[in-house]
């Protein structure tokens, strides 16, 4: 969860922009936290999924929640229009919201199959489509992997078919337009994670293949802050910053993280 919400805050600033450096290693290291960097829905609703379970709450019920509170952080239209429609239900959707939120489910879940029945939950209270579905299972089984075996070279157990669309960045990140779609984002969220040596180097990853920056690197942060950790000055600002912009969340997440065994 933790990784999740740090790699939202990292790649906040990135998505959309017109940094593009030929490496990653060109990624500056203290360009990952600057001063404009801001938490986005996919800080919001992990720690919504964190706090469903937590409490034995209704995904769906928590999702409309926290949106009514934190409206002004940047929800996509689909999931506004999903909010503001309390007769909607779920939509048939492919993008890569049940994917970024659902890292928390790792913790809850005792076997995988558990975690998979949660991470089908959470992301069905939104996204009936096949795809999403999927992706959010993928995220949540490599989290859950991750926390079980550092040893991130087992994931490729939980991957599915997956592994067939994790074509190497390097060969489309060039043509690369901005994309929610699971196809066009998890792919590269699971590469990063698998390859990169650290926390650092998959934010640095992250940042140089651009487009949907904060939701990739929510999704890759998930994983690799299992994997390797996360350095004290990342996670030690994203938390500070946590608490000055949304003191009620970070309470929320103080309360989880104690539940859960996630250290910081």
């Amino acid at each position: 969860m933790l990784g999740a919400i740090c790699g939202d805050f990292i790649g906040s600033i990135w998505e959309n922009s017109n940094y593009r450096p030929r490496r990653p290693t060109e990624v500056h290291i203290p360009n990952l936290l600057t001063r404009e960097n801001f938490f986005t829905d996919d800080t919001i609703l992990t720690i919504a999924t964190a706090w469903a379970c937590l409490k034995g709450l209704d995904f769906e019920e928590t999702y409309r929640e926290f949106t009514l509170e934190y409206a002004g952080v940047g929800f996509s239209s689909g999931h506004y229009n999903w909010y503001l429609d309390e007769c909607s239900g779920p939509r048939d959707s492919w993008g890569n919201g049940a994917a970024m939120r659902v890292s928390p489910v790792a913790y809850f879940g005792k076997s995988l199959k558990e975690v998979r029945g949660l991470a089908v939950a959470s992301a069905q209270a939104t996204h009936m489509h096949k795809e999403a579905v999927s992706a959010a299972v993928v995220i949540a089984l490599s989290v859950w992997k991750a926390k079980a075996a550092p040893d991130i070279g087992g994931h490729h157990s939980v991957l599915g078919g997956w592994e067939t669309h994790m074509i190497p960045p390097h060969i489309v990140r060039d043509k690369a337009k901005h994309s929610s779609r699971c196809n066009d984002t998890v792919p590269y969220a699971l590469t990063f994670a698998l390859e990169s040596m650290d926390f650092e180097d998959c934010m640095r990853r992250c940042i140089w293949f651009g487009v949907d920056t904060d939701t990739i690197a929510a999704m890759s942060g998930g994983i690799i802050g299992e994997k390797h950790g996360i350095p004290h000055y990342i996670s030690d600002h994203v938390l500070f910053e946590l608490e000055r912009q949304h003191k009620a969340l970070f309470n929320m997440f103080v309360h989880c993280a104690a539940a859960m065994g996630i250290k910081y």
